[in-house]
């Protein structure tokens, strides 16, 4: 994903408050992560990450030169980012 959404989700069934990944070409993406099991969850992580700089699921809290918060893929053991389709070898 790069440049999408999160959702919180109001629909009044099973998932009722938890935050979804939103993008327009993949559509809303059900996060497994326990981060994303509700706005307060979220939340809490989100500030533990960025007091600690430890990472929230596979992104990393990094601030650039004008002080700009963004959030870096951390890269896969095999290279590939996060959400990359594994590609197979012949």
């Amino acid at each position: 994903m790069s440049g999408g959404y999160l959702v919180l989700d109001q629909r009044p069934e099973i998932d009722r408050g938890r935050i979804h990944q939103a993008e327009a070409v993949e559509g809303v993406r059900r996060g497994s992560h326990e981060v994303w099991a509700s706005l307060p969850v979220l939340m809490e992580t989100v500030a533990a990450s960025l007091e600690t700089g430890r990472p929230v699921e596979h992104f990393r809290p990094e601030v650039d030169e004008q002080q700009r918060l963004r959030w870096d893929v951390i890269p896969l053991p095999d290279g590939r980012a996060v959400g990359d389709r594994a590609v197979r070898q012949p």
